[in-house]
């Protein structure tokens, strides 16, 4: 696998463009991720890695995504993206989420698996129902082990 390389300075990761090459990132402390509007064709991995902030607005994950072993501090922001193909899953295992884990507005055309992750300010994965936000899984999520409430309802902060 390729790592995406030159992007980080001070901590600090960025990319906004499409990337067709498989994306490694391990074994960091990072302040700030920001792949904004980012199109992933092949898949990205996060593995033990402390990450203040993550950002993913509108980032596509076609081949998946992956994080393990992380531990994300202040902010987690994975709105209005998602996107992955049928047998390409998003798979977040083994990781504790300090802040909220916020998904809102995110499509999954892919599995979602969810294990053995703490979210210790909650998380809106399944929140906001029969809102416009809500979170959509074609093929469905699974959920192994979690801790937190993952049904917060962050469009009307209740």
């Amino acid at each position: 696998k390729e790592k995406l390389t030159g992007l980080e300075t001070g901590g600090i990761f960025e990319f906004h463009e499409e990337y067709f090459e498989p994306v490694t990132i391990e074994n960091r402390k990072i302040k700030t991720i920001d792949f904004s509007v980012a199109h992933f064709y092949k898949p990205v991995t996060f593995d033990k890695c402390t990450i203040d902030k993550f950002i993913l607005f509108g980032t596509t994950f076609v081949e998946g995504l992956q994080i393990s072993n992380c531990t994300i501090a202040e902010k987690f922001l994975f709105q209005s993206g998602g996107y992955n193909k049928n047998n390409f899953s998003i798979k977040i295992e083994n990781t504790l989420f300090r802040c909220l884990a916020d998904f809102e507005d995110c499509y999954f055309i892919g599995e979602v698996h969810i294990e053995n992750v703490k979210f210790i300010k909650g998380s809106n994965l399944l929140g906001n129902k029969n809102t416009p936000v809500e979170v959509g899984f074609e093929q469905g999520i699974i959920i192994k082990n979690v801790e937190g409430d993952l049904k917060i309802n962050s469009l009307y902060n209740t």
